[in-house]
């Protein structure tokens, strides 16, 4: 009996050791699991504060120390901000369970100096720091869509918004196009067409719809918005290039024995301007000539359109049936050429002549080509 009664104490012995084991475990382990729910710190807005001069800006800490209120410190680029600041409002106080200490800071008319990082960090015994950032513009920024390339027949968007969000403050974004007020909302025909050219949409992006050269230019994003009764604007401009088409009359009749000269004219539509030229039988025609027989001018028609016309007074090529002259434009984004046909009505036919017209076989075979080309050219295009 004496044998089992100390076989039987020592197992009591041993469960009581385990059981106060067990217990100190579980304690540890609340206790860890306490520390870690209830020590804490945090600065509100973690993401940081982006906004422009004029403004007052808040930010709050809350922290807890082992489930109690902690006192600690707001710095500014990790230099202790004083409570005696006359541009920084600190106010403390705890939450209604007493377990914890919030704060909010306060940075009265912000200026541009005030960006950088602040911090609320405990004083011992609690240990822990919050950071966030702080960026104060000296006006808003516009952020837009860079240059573009106008694709014909493909729609283009031009994108514009602000930095940081205006819309608290009445923003309104307006489009121009050569310093010329498009519009705010919705479809707007631009060359009077009746037909819409762009469409501004509500988040205040304009879409050029079909686009094409008289389409490109520069275009203006300007936002208006108002902070303390006090409006303020800000733009950007985007540029709209195109590249190059060239236009000219497929055929010219003209009379090489008449008192009049030959003109040709060329428009050249590009956005930038077009470098214009003309060329006959390959040699480049440099302009105006030493004894003014031969005139090249070359000027803006409107904001994309190049006219050039090229006048010749005595031309020295009298005896031709056809011949012709080439125009061409070039600018950083294409080039495109087109041929003016130029018909002698002395050698082809005279329509001023009383006796009707008299023509050789070949040169009736020619005018007919040409007038049926003629024909079918503005059949196809009507």
């Amino acid at each position: 009996m004496t044998g089992l009664s100390k076989t039987g104490s020592k197992m009591q012995d041993t469960s009581h050791f385990l059981l106060v084991l067990v217990t100190l475990l579980l304690f540890d382990w609340s206790l860890a699991q306490s520390h870690q729910r209830s020590t804490y710190i945090h600065i509100t807005p973690p993401s940081g504060i982006q906004s422009i001069q004029g403004l007052h800006q808040k930010l709050r800490c809350d922290a807890s120390y082992l489930g109690d209120p902690v006192d600690f410190k707001w710095l500014y680029n990790d230099q202790i901000i004083p409570d005696t600041n006359p541009r920084y409002n600190i106010d403390y106080d705890t939450n209604p369970m007493d377990t914890a200490t919030f704060s909010i800071l306060t940075i009265t008319a912000t200026r541009p100096s005030d960006s950088g990082r602040y911090s609320c960090r405990m004083k011992p015994p609690g240990r822990g720091v919050a950071t966030t950032s702080v960026t104060i513009l000296e006006r808003a920024q516009l952020i837009t869509s860079h240059d573009q390339v106008i694709l014909q027949g493909e729609n283009t968007t031009l994108s514009c918004k602000t930095v940081p969000d205006l819309t608290n403050f009445g923003s309104k974004i307006y489009w121009h196009k050569q310093n010329q007020f498009i519009g705010l909302r919705g479809m707007i025909d631009l060359n009077g067409d009746d037909i819409p050219d762009v469409n501004i949409s509500p988040n205040g992006n304009l879409t050029l719809m079909n686009s094409n050269t008289v389409l490109a230019g520069t275009y203006k994003c300007r936002v208006r918005y108002r902070i303390y009764g006090r409006t303020t604007f800000v733009s950007n401009d985007i540029n709209v290039y195109a590249n190059v088409t060239v236009q000219t009359d497929p055929y010219v009749w003209y009379n090489s024995n008449a008192q009049f000269p030959l003109e040709l004219r060329c428009f050249v539509r590009g956005y930038p301007y077009a470098d214009v030229s003309w060329r006959y039988r390959g040699l480049l025609i440099r302009g105006s000539d030493v004894g003014n027989n031969v005139t090249l001018t070359t000027k803006p028609l409107d904001h994309v359109t190049m006219i050039s016309t090229l006048t010749i007074r005595e031309p020295g090529f009298k005896s031709f049936n056809m011949t012709r002259f080439t125009c061409a434009g070039v600018n950083k984004y294409g080039m495109d050429r087109q041929t003016t046909a130029v018909v002698n009505t002395d050698q082809v036919f005279d329509p001023f002549s009383s006796g009707g017209p008299s023509l050789s076989t070949p040169a009736l075979a020619l005018v007919t080509a040409s007038c049926l080309l003629v024909v079918i050219q503005s059949v196809v295009q009507n």
